[in-house]
């Protein structure tokens, strides 16, 4: 039995070039509120990285009619949050249904009237810091991601992490960069608002007519593309650093979020190195003990993405030599994977993915990443997507993406 997909939205464009999704679910007396904008670390310069980031922090300072966000929305009965990827920075607001307008209410106002000034941005800026020094320098494999991406990146921004490519470049960043990032990218035309849950369609647009529909663009813009060469001869590098065990990060180029050929890596992946019956564990883990632990996992971005092994080498196993053998072989030898294999973790994926959608937050967030790729057929058909990938296809995109020859490897050793 197939999951139920959810299909009630609707879709409109304000004046001022603000997307709004309106999901009404009027199941509990609770509505989301979920504002994605199309910035991320992508739209940083190379030498000035991590600016996304940071001004997500800066969001929740305080704007002129809004001086304490979260206390505004506390007290309100809500809660807040916000994430800064690659490809977007998403603000979402949960709140009784009763009192949606004030996320209406301070989300425009921090839109159009944020305050910046030096004491805010110092303040921001230490506690940015001090998560760039506790996660990626002061923790055992922090830099992996760095070194990763800049090896598997070498056109696209896609470069460098989400916190940036340098701790340096987060101490350089003045008012005057942050006010204009500002006026660049926090307009309506570079937005999209997704309301899901007890409420109507006319009701929320008439909220966001009140409390958006005035709001100007401040700078025009337009995003830039980036395309990146595809990796046609293997790309290999090591480093060394004081962690436990050695640690092999090998990946492959596949294209982007919401792709036909990434849902069937992904699916493939699932299937052959998900749980400890895969054939992934079995081999590395449970019959050679050659790892302690893997993952192989997609990073999820809007263009070229990136499916990745990643796993720790067993000091007490045969090396690290021969545990990336028998991953190469386990990767390029093309073992079959049986058709019940498939259809099980088919059935698994989508029943996880339904249930996660039963959450407003997770349905907002959908529908905003959808409208995002150019993708809003995926609000309601992405899990009967997953049913149409039979052993056929799926072998067609191991043969096409998994290849010695596209595979980009980095060797995290120890010392």
């Amino acid at each position: 039995m197939r999951p139920r997909i959810v299909k009630n939205y609707k879709v409109t464009t304000l004046d001022n070039g603000l997307t709004l999704i309106v999901m009404p679910d009027h199941s509990v007396p609770v509505c989301v509120f979920n504002l994605m904008y199309k910035v991320g670390s992508r739209d940083e310069k190379p030498s000035s990285t991590g600016l996304a980031h940071l001004f997500e922090h800066l969001m929740f300072t305080g704007s002129t009619n809004v001086p304490d966000f979260d206390t505004v929305v506390t007290q309100a009965g809500g809660s807040s949050n916000a994430f800064t990827s690659t490809d977007v920075t998403n603000y979402y607001i949960t709140l009784p249904s009763g009192n949606i307008e004030t996320a209406f209410w301070v989300e425009a106002d921090r839109m159009e009237n944020l305050t910046i000034s030096s004491e805010k941005l110092e303040q921001e800026r230490k506690v940015v810091l001090e998560e760039y020094a506790q996660r990626y320098l002061n923790q055992p494999y922090g830099d992996v991601w760095h070194k990763f991406r800049a090896l598997a990146y070498k056109q696209h921004p896609y470069a460098w992490p989400t916190i940036g490519k340098s701790i340096e470049h987060i101490k350089a960043f003045d008012l005057n960069s942050v006010k204009a990032f500002y006026k660049r990218f926090y307009n309506p035309e570079n937005a999209c608002l997704v309301i899901a849950g007890d409420i109507s369609f006319d009701k929320a647009l008439q909220l966001t007519q009140k409390w958006f529909g005035t709001i100007k663009n401040k700078v025009p813009h337009e995003r830039k593309r980036y395309f990146e060469s595809e990796v046609k001869k293997e790309v290999f590098d090591e480093c060394s650093a004081d962690v436990p065990e050695d640690l092999i990060v090998k990946g492959f180029a596949i294209k982007g979020l919401y792709s036909r050929s990434k849902l069937i890596v992904d699916l493939w992946a699932a299937t052959v190195a998900s749980g400890t019956s895969s054939l992934f564990y079995r081999t590395l883990v449970q019959e050679t003990n050659l790892f302690t632990s893997y993952s192989l996992f997609s990073l999820n971005q809007f263009d070229r993405d990136l499916v990745v092994f990643a796993g720790r080498v067993n000091k007490e196993g045969k090396g690290t030599a021969e545990a990336h053998k028998a991953l190469n072989e386990l990767l390029y030898d093309k073992k079959a994977i049986s058709k019940e294999e498939l259809e099980s973790t088919k059935q698994r994926i989508a029943t996880e993915e339904a249930f996660a959608l039963e959450e407003l937050s997770a349905r907002a967030l959908n529908a905003a990443y959808c409208f995002m790729t150019k993708d809003l057929d995926a609000i309601h058909v992405g899990i009967a997507r997953i049913f149409r990938i039979d052993m056929n296809k799926i072998a067609w995109a191991s043969r096409r993406y998994i290849r010695p020859e596209r595979s980009i490897t980095l060797l995290y050793k120890s010392k």
